[in-house]
């Protein structure tokens, strides 16, 4: 039981210190994407995030392109919104 509580604080203070790590980031830039998710383009994946991975993001997406699967699906790497904004996108359904 106490190995559980323990856990359960380490959780607890994770998920917080998460959240507030968040906080000062930029909010994503609007008028990019609408706030209403339709059905998406067809054969393109679009990859949105922070700047941290942004260049592991953009050497995937030029791996893929070089693939022989590239053309069943097209891989675009949107401008980096940081962590707040990733979580904003994601709250308002982009």
């Amino acid at each position: 039981m106490k190995l559980l509580l323990a856990v359960l604080r380490s959780a607890a203070l994770f998920l917080l210190l998460v959240l507030f790590a968040c906080e000062g980031d930029p909010a994503p830039p609007r008028g990019l994407h609408s706030n209403v998710v339709a059905s998406p383009e067809e054969g393109v994946l679009r990859l949105m995030g922070t700047g941290a991975m942004a260049p592991l993001a953009h050497r995937l997406a030029e791996l893929w392109r070089r693939s022989p699967a590239e053309a069943s699906l097209r891989v675009v790497v949107e401008p980096s919104v940081g962590s707040g904004g990733g979580v904003r996108a994601v709250w308002d359904g982009v």
